[in-house]
């Protein structure tokens, strides 16, 4: 079982360490249509995600930036983070969580939903990544 742990615990290690590109690769890059429309593209992804849709409260924190996904994805897009707070299974609000968004030709391509203190860590990163925290 600790071999097992160990070996899920590298992985994810070496998942993680994803180079990323440099900046003439990064000018270089297409990003895709850029997101006006981003505040809908977001609300409908989470509208799906949600247990309570019509409650959630977002606080954009910046306007869509030119991201790279990291990680190994290797996909180029619009980043835009939030906070968003809405109702769970018992009707209460859970309290402002830090959401990460990749937009890529109207569609969200990558998401780091805050949902407890490891992901919330996660989402602030990427949203310090792009100056939007």
């Amino acid at each position: 079982m600790r071999k097992a742990v160990i070996g899920a615990v590298s992985a994810l290690l070496v998942a993680g360490c994803a180079i990323k590109p440099s900046a003439t690769e990064m000018a270089a890059a297409d990003y895709g249509a850029y997101p006006d429309d981003y505040k809908q593209i977001i609300e409908s992804y989470e509208s799906m995600r949600l247990k309570d849709p019509d409650s959630a409260r977002y606080q954009y924190l910046g306007m869509p930036v030119r991201a790279w996904g990291g990680h190994g994805s290797g996909k180029f897009g619009y980043a835009v983070c939030a906070l968003i707070n809405a109702k769970n299974s018992y009707g209460g609000y859970v309290g402002a969580r830090p959401n990460y968004f990749l937009i890529r030709d109207g569609r969200v391509v990558r998401a780091i939903e805050g949902d407890g203190q490891f992901v919330d860590a996660m989402a602030t990163g990427a949203c310090k990544s792009v100056n939007q925290y």
